[in-house]
C-alpha cells in the first residue's frame, strides 16, 4: 500500500500541473502509471531510511509524518523528472529537504516515529554484546575470600 495517494498529491498540486508532470505522451492526459511509479520511488526512498533502524516496511498503518514525507518526495521527484530545478527558497524543495533530513535523523536513531509506530524501536543504541551470564568469570563463589 503506498504511503500517499493521488488525492494527497492534489492537496499540494493543482490538477493541471500534475497532468503536465505525468504526461509523457504529450496528449494532455495524466498518466496514472507514471504517478504510481513516482510514488513507489518516493516510498522506496523512505523505506530505505527506515530499514536502517530495522523497521518492518512498508508501514501499516501509515503514520501522518510518513504520508507527508511521501507527498513531499513524490512532488520533488515529479518535478525532477522534467528537469525542473527549484530555488533554494522554493517550498517544494524545502519540504523535500526537510523530509530527507528528518528521515536521516530517524535512521540515526535521533528521532522516532513515536509510540505505536510500526518501526522497530527495539534498538537502544547501546553497546551490543555476545556474552551471557554463563560466561561470568568472577562470581560470588570464585571471589569468596578476597
Amino acid at each position: 500500500m503506498p504511503y500517499c495517494s493521488k488525492t494527497d498529491i492534489l492537496n499540494f498540486l493543482p490538477q493541471d500541473e500534475l497532468t503536465q508532470l505525468t504526461d509523457d505522451d504529450g496528449n494532455r492526459v495524466e498518466d496514472a502509471g507514471i504517478l504510481d511509479s513516482v510514488i513507489s520511488s518516493a516510498d522506496a526512498t523512505i523505506d530505505g531510511y527506515l530499514q536502517v533502524r530495522k523497521a518492518s516496511v512498508p508501514l501499516s498503518p501509515v503514520p501522518n509524518l510518513i504520508r507527508d514525507f511521501s507527498i513531499a518526495i513524490t512532488i520533488f521527484y515529479l518535478h525532477s523528472r522534467r528537469g525542473i530545478e527549484f530555488s533554494t527558497e522554493d517550498i517544494k524543495r524545502l519540504r523535500y529537504e526537510n523530509a530527507i533530513k528528518t528521515l536521516e535523523k530517524i535512521a540515526e536513531g535521533k528521532l522516532s516515529l513515536g509510540e505505536g509506530s510500526s518501526s522497530a524501536q527495539t534498538e537502544t543504541g547501546g553497546p551490543k554484546t555476545n556474552k551471557t551470564s554463563d560466561d561470568r568469570v568472577f562470581t560470588r563463589n570464585t571471589m569468596e575470600g578476597y
